[in-house]
């Protein structure tokens, strides 16, 4: 998606002459006979002007699963490699922001969880570990994925229950104790996009003490895709096991006007995308509202489509073009998720 700046442009041009023309020809009447009318119309046309030089932020909330390609998608929209694969595939997630920014280089703002916050996730941990309550399968991959999150944050080994119940008494690592102190926000300036994704991958990677409270990234930079005011959110999954970090991707598929639902074409929407639209209450939302049209769906991998399809496709395996080809991957990966939004709006219907 490409945002075209020449409209801003023209529009900032002609309040100017029109400006001009005022000042010049009616400011010297209206101050004697219509003072207040000229009062008003200087404001609303500073107001304008406002909004032209500082574009309200417009939000794109993108979510999928794992491996969707959204961090693929981003980079192609923004024609830098900015979120490469070494973040994309972190053990930990996190909501990424991207905006404009004039100027060079690029800034990086990363939000991580207060002590207060880290403080209910260890009492997470100590009930889900509780005797009785990980003996199922689910149960266990919770308390290994919490379990993983306080090894991290106090440099320690916490495989067995001794070494759990000593939790509450541990002292957090140097660079988590650095991180609280800051007031859980940090702030860094890069000249380029590749030494910005080096400093990231030192703070979301397994290496690193304070990956588990990573909440938000927020990128600004010079990205033309992006200006006029567009903001787009990377959003990880609301069944992550961090409610801090779930409580932000919510309130920005709650709040974000549109939503892009992005997802593999070989694969279509799969049940945590059904599941997103359903438990979210997404779906319900757009149409009950009457802006289902904010809704997109975002179809990736196409490029994965290749001659062994072609008879999935009704196409003869020895008699097609690229482009039929393509062209009938598209009309099928249309159909196919019509046919899963209808049978949704019609599970709302029956609710």
């Amino acid at each position: 998606m490409t945002v075209d700046a020449e409209p801003i442009h023209k529009a900032k041009l002609a309040l100017t002459r029109l400006k001009a023309w005022m000042a010049s020809r009616v400011e010297p009447i209206a101050r004697s006979g219509h003072y207040e009318e000229w009062k008003r119309w200087q404001a609303e046309s500073s107001a304008i002007q406002s909004l032209l030089e500082r574009p309200q932020s417009v939000q794109v909330a993108l979510v999928g699963t794992t491996g969707a390609g959204k961090s693929t998608l981003l980079n192609a929209l923004l024609g830098v490699q900015l979120l490469q694969v070494g973040v994309a595939q972190s053990i930990t997630s996190f909501v990424t922001r991207v905006r404009h920014a004039e100027g060079p280089g690029y800034r990086v703002e990363i939000d991580f969880s207060t002590p207060e916050e880290w403080a209910a996730e260890v009492d997470r941990l100590l009930n889900a570990a509780a005797p009785g309550d990980a003996d199922d399968g689910e149960a266990k991959s919770i308390v290994n994925n919490l379990r993983r999150r306080a090894e991290a944050v106090y440099g320690v080994s916490l495989d067995d229950p001794e070494s759990l119940a000593r939790v509450p008494r541990l002292q957090p690592a140097a660079d988590v104790k650095r991180v609280f102190d800051a007031g859980a926000r940090t702030v860094h300036d890069f000249q380029d996009p590749q030494s910005m994704v080096k400093h990231l991958r030192t703070v979301v990677r397994a290496e690193s003490a304070v990956w588990p409270l990573v909440k938000q990234v927020t990128i600004s930079g010079a990205f033309p895709a992006l200006r006029g005011g567009i903001e787009l959110a990377d959003l990880p999954g609301t069944n992550d096991l961090n409610d801090a970090r779930v409580d932000v991707t919510r309130e920005f598929i709650r709040n974000a006007p549109f939503v892009w639902l992005v997802f593999s074409m070989k694969r279509g929407i799969t049940a945590d995308g059904r599941d997103l639209l359903e438990r979210e209450k997404i779906l319900r939302t757009l149409v009950l509202s009457g802006s289902y049209h904010a809704l997109q769906l975002i179809g990736t991998h196409a490029d994965d489509v290749g001659p062994p399809d072609a008879e999935q496709f009704g196409l003869d395996p020895d008699d097609h073009t690229n482009a039929e080809l393509i062209s009938a991957y598209r009309n099928h990966f249309c159909e196919t998720s019509r046919q899963t939004l209808m049978q949704l709006i019609d599970s709302l219907i029956g609710a």
